[in-house]
């Protein structure tokens, strides 16, 4: 088996050459998806794989995850994203191929992203007074009183509205309601990651959220090859930048 070709956005893949038209390259998907003897699903494999580490390296990767089960998912889910990566870009994908290649790309370092965040927040950091105060809020909330009070109430109005007995209290939000952008924004507070990697992970989970057809419309998503490379490149500085701020906390 010759080694892994290197991956440049002009390479010719020895998988397959670039389709020169739409239906050529999805007349190729359809017969290696029903038609692969095991002798094409091994060179494939083995294409794939070629230059990805180990798999235990996924795993060591996220040391800093303390909770056994989501840093085995996370390695999963990282190893998996490089693995179908490097199957696209040997078929050499374009157009609309290349678009879902992106988007796929994209959702899967969002979502590993968003798991890494909200362990450090709800799990490790829990305790800190910023996270906290994500996981609550002051509201108004409507207070009965005895009904002489509510007569000489019933007819006060300020500026068009009628006043009304209320209270402010503390209301709680579940840590899954938290949004992601709030998320980066404590995470960096804290002192994990620095306001260029928080801008970064917004950017990348604003483009996820883009995911749906309507929002890509609407928001004028272009799904470019940088957009996924940029996802993929984050993964290291951000590790980096975790590890360390952690271990401001342990001293």
């Amino acid at each position: 088996m010759p080694s892994a070709p290197s991956h440049r956005p002009d390479s010719v893949s020895p998988l397959v050459r670039p389709a020169t038209d739409t239906n050529s390259s999805l007349t190729l998907m359809y017969r290696l998806a029903v038609a692969l003897d095991s002798a094409i699903a091994g060179m494939i494999d083995d294409y794939a794989r070629g230059d990805l580490p180990p798999r235990e390296w996924f795993t060591d990767y996220f040391d800093f995850i303390r909770d056994p089960s989501l840093r085995e998912r996370l390695s999963d889910e990282f190893y998996t994203t490089r693995y179908v990566y490097k199957i696209l870009e040997g078929l050499a994908v374009q157009r609309e191929l290349q678009v879902a290649q992106v988007r796929l790309q994209v959702l899967q370092y969002a979502s590993i992203y968003e798991a890494i965040l909200h362990h450090l927040l709800f799990d490790v950091l829990k305790a800190e007074p910023q996270v906290q105060q994500m996981l609550s809020f002051q509201s108004l909330k409507k207070y009965s009183v005895p009904p002489a009070m509510r007569e000489t109430l019933a007819g006060l109005v300020h500026d068009g509205h009628r006043i009304v007995p209320a209270y402010y209290s503390e209301s709680k939000v579940s840590p899954s309601k938290v949004r992601f952008d709030d998320k980066a924004r404590c995470v960096c507070d804290l002192g994990l990651i620095d306001s260029a990697m928080r801008n970064d992970l917004i950017s990348i989970y604003e483009a996820r959220n883009a995911i749906h057809l309507h929002a890509e419309l609407r928001k004028g998503i272009s799904w470019e090859l940088e957009l996924s490379r940029t996802a993929y490149r984050r993964h290291k500085p951000l590790r980096e930048q975790i590890v360390r701020g952690l271990g401001r906390f342990s001293q």
